[in-house]
């Protein structure tokens, strides 16, 4: 490593473990992981919520294509839901009426620095038991009645390509959730 940098356990430098610890406390959550994109973060939090092949996911149909394009690599099958014409975030009403026994999850994309309905959400996700993933990729610091993006699901998913708010030189992502199980597998 140049300059003297030190490797973590893990191998990698330590400066991208420090990285990862104060993203998670700005993030308030437990744990924070690095990844190479924003797409590769939320493929990896689909993994880590045990998405299996055939299961289907509900996805915002006006996102970028990498919300959704994870979903194909895990064999699984994105359900496209509406979105509201104000926002362009995904519609509540439309996830509802996608849900199937299928569902095992949704992924929502809090467009523009514009946070979901939340409240209308968490309230689906409950019912259903689904899990969600936050994609925050257009979102870093964005606030929902008080609370950044990436606290409402069971993982939030950032990228840091250089055209996103919190833009890297070459590209990046993260991952924050404060379920163990869940960090557990995204490490692998």
């Amino acid at each position: 490593y140049k300059n003297g940098e030190k490797k973590n356990d893990a191998g990698y430098p330590e400066i991208v473990e420090e990285f990862e610890k104060n993203f998670a406390k700005y993030q308030k959550k437990k744990y924070a992981l690095s990844t190479n994109s924003g797409t590769s973060a939320l493929q990896a939090a689909f993994f880590a919520v045990g998405i299996k092949p055939s299961d289907e996911i509900i996805a915002p149909a006006l996102t970028f294509h990498a919300t959704a394009t994870p979903i194909y690599a895990m064999n699984a099958v994105p359900i496209l839901a509406d979105c509201e014409s104000d926002t362009g975030n995904i519609d509540p009403k439309s996830i509802e009426k996608n849900i199937t026994k299928k569902t095992k999850a949704l992924v929502i994309t809090h467009l523009c620095g514009h946070p979901c309905e939340m409240d209308k959400i968490l309230k689906i996700v409950k019912k259903h038991k689904i899990f969600l993933i936050e994609d925050c990729s257009h979102a870093h610091g964005s606030t929902y009645k008080g609370i950044k993006v990436g606290n409402f699901g069971d993982t939030g998913c950032f990228s840091f390509y250089p055209t996103k708010i919190l833009g890297a030189y070459g590209d990046g992502g993260f991952i924050v959730t404060s379920n163990f199980k869940i960090y557990k597998k995204l490490k692998r």
